[in-house]
């Protein structure tokens, strides 16, 4: 069956045929899966509007070691209400009123149920939700492992069957299936993706994927990947047949467009004349 080189979820429309089936669902689980709900990629497909769960992480509330909110896409931040029991003392945490009553009821039933009762003073103040601390954590290794996959399909698009065998494709297979990825030298192997920078931005507009294939100095192909033009990763890789240099576009609700990285050049410097950015 067709694989999808960027996942389907995600928009991709290059594919492939030279995949197994069974590797395809395998991947689906192990590889595809783990990058969409990654809180980058999630975040985008939400404010995108494509299917997948809605990401919301907790953030702390600085300079209140107590309080806790969750902060989704929009980033607007929905305090978490909670009770926190100590030996002598009760906080209650909430987010207006009404929830303090109804926790402030909730409290004196658990304390009641263990022989106990609320008594003396308390106080009670507003804290404005103006920072939080927010625990994003990206996997490098779910990273690199989608990136191998993402790779290797893109040389099935050019590559014999024999390349398989080249150092570069081994290292990319074993990749793909390792849940500790090592490099050349047995060390731990991750990859984190990058902003594109401003010229990049420019030719690679969000939220379109590219995938961009060129040659190297020294022989290789370096293929990158820039996701809804907003993260990038790649990595180079040998080969066995030469390849042009070629970029994918995918944008949404087009065709898969193939073009060469100077055509595309061309492209962004007539739209900047046309703009007004660049003098004719």
């Amino acid at each position: 069956p067709r694989e999808h080189i960027i996942a389907d979820a995600l928009g991709g429309t290059l594919t492939t045929r030279r995949v197994a089936r069974t590797c395809n669902q395998r991947a689906g689980g192990e590889i595809d899966y783990p990058l969409q709900s990654d809180w980058l990629i999630a975040h985008r497909m939400h404010l995108l509007g494509l299917a997948g769960r809605r990401p919301v992480v907790e953030a702390g509330v600085q300079g209140e070691p107590g309080a806790t909110v969750g902060l989704g896409p929009d980033f607007k931040p929905k305090p978490r209400s909670g009770i926190d029991v100590g030996a002598t003392e009760a906080t209650i945490v909430a987010s207006n009123e009404r929830e303090v009553e109804r926790l402030t009821d909730r409290l004196e039933k658990r304390l009641a149920a263990e022989g106990r009762s609320v008594s003396g003073p308390s106080t009670r103040r507003e804290v404005p939700v103006e920072w939080v601390n927010v625990p994003v954590n990206i996997d490098g290794v779910t990273w690199l492992r989608a990136t191998a996959k993402m790779t290797l399909g893109v040389m099935s698009l050019s590559q014999p069957d024999e390349w398989l065998d080249t150092p570069s494709a081994r290292q990319l297979i074993g990749w793909l299936w390792d849940e500790t990825p090592a490099d050349e030298d047995g060390k731990p192997a991750f990859l984190f993706p990058r902003t594109p920078d401003q010229q990049e931005a420019e030719l690679f507009p969000p939220p379109a994927h590219f995938i961009l294939q060129m040659p190297m100095r020294d022989g290789r192909v370096g293929v990158s990947f820039n996701l809804f033009g907003e993260y990038i990763v790649g990595l180079p890789v040998e080969v066995l047949e030469p390849v042009s240099d070629t970029c994918w576009i995918m944008a949404s609700g087009d065709p898969c467009r193939e073009v060469s990285v100077g055509e595309l050049a061309q492209e962004w410097a007539e739209k900047r004349i046309r703009d007004g950015n660049t003098p004719a």
